[in-house]
Parts: C-alpha cells; sequence; structure tokens
C-alpha cells in the first residue's frame, strides 16, 4: 500500500487514463455517427394504451373485481 501511494505523489501514474488501440478507434466511430449509450427516451414506460383505458373503464361499470379486470387487460392491480 505504501508503494503504490508512493508511485503516485511522485506522478509516475497518471490521474485519468485515455482510450487507446481498436477500442478508442471504435468508440471515435460510434461517436461520429451520433450513436449514444441508453436506448430510449427517459422517464416511465407508456403501459396503459387509449384502448386498455376504455376496456377498463367498461369493465368497471359493469361491476368486474379490480382483480379480474387487471388479468383480462393484463397490468397489475395497483395500475388499474
Amino acid at each position: 500500500m505504501a508503494g503504490q501511494a508512493a508511485r503516485r505523489a511522485k506522478g509516475k501514474r497518471p490521474a485519468t487514463r485515455k482510450a487507446s488501440g481498436r477500442a478508442g478507434e471504435r468508440q471515435a466511430v460510434g461517436n461520429a455517427k451520433g450513436k449514444q449509450w441508453g436506448g430510449g427516451e427517459a422517464g416511465r414506460r407508456v403501459r396503459l394504451t387509449e384502448e386498455k383505458e376504455k376496456a377498463i373503464t367498461q369493465l368497471h361499470r359493469e361491476g368486474k373485481p379490480v382483480a379480474e379486470i387487471a388479468r383480462v387487460v393484463g397490468l397489475s392491480r395497483p395500475t388499474i
């Protein structure tokens, strides 16, 4: 441990590392093409479509239990 701290203090080890070799080249190509990490848009995924909302409302008016509505529509009870 003391040896590592001494080497860092002497400045033999750079504070940051640069991407080198093929990985750095591939990353540069991806950045040039505008590719990004992270997938789609931020936020919660919309699971309740207008069709499902209408079905939920209709089944609720008919007096169906929430558990049955959830099974029919394919959502959880708290979502209903």
